[in-house]
């Protein structure tokens, strides 16, 4: 099978029970972490104790059900696949890790993974960033070293170093 998407892929075998099951286990399972989620404790408290490090991630997956429709065709997302087919279709995956050396010295680093960075169909992983940051190494400055973003909201600087600009004028 040659998708753009990873799928876990279940046939309906004439009535909808499967489906049913699988769309009231994906609810009860998103119902129990938001029900969960409130109970974690949460600290507004500084944490001053270093070296430290954060981990956090972002994942956008969809569940498809294909009911009806053209199988034959192959401009839209899901035309390859049967009448009856569904699935989870993951489409980004982003991992961020971030070390804290010090108040003042820090390291981040970001990777993702889409379903649109290669011709083949298949994910890959990019580095969005992955940076040495001094902070206050003079007075309201700081020294970014690696791959980093460019500096979006920093109006006209980012123009006159780089030409860039990534917001379109209006």
């Amino acid at each position: 099978m040659n998708c753009k998407t990873k799928l876990i892929k279940a046939e309906k075998s004439g009535n909808h029970k499967l489906s049913v099951i699988a769309s009231l286990l994906l609810l009860l399972c998103s119902l129990i972490g938001f029900l969960l989620y409130p109970q974690c404790s949460i600290s507004q408290e500084k944490n001053d104790e270093y070296p430290r490090g954060k981990i956090s991630g972002v994942l956008f997956a969809d569940y498809f059900n294909k009911i009806a429709g053209d199988s034959t065709g192959n401009q839209y997302q899901y035309s390859q696949f049967k009448k009856g087919t569904q699935g989870f279709a993951v489409r980004r995956v982003r991992f961020i890790y971030e070390h804290f050396f010090s108040e003042n010295f820090n390291s981040g680093i970001i990777i993702e993974g889409n379903d649109m960075t290669k011709l083949d169909g298949r994910m890959s992983i990019v580095f969005i960033q992955a940076s040495l940051e001094w902070k206050n190494i003079i007075p309201y400055g700081s020294v970014v070293m690696g791959l980093m973003p460019s500096p979006t909201f920093v109006w006209g600087l980012s123009e006159k170093l780089y030409g860039y600009r990534s917001i379109e004028k209006t």
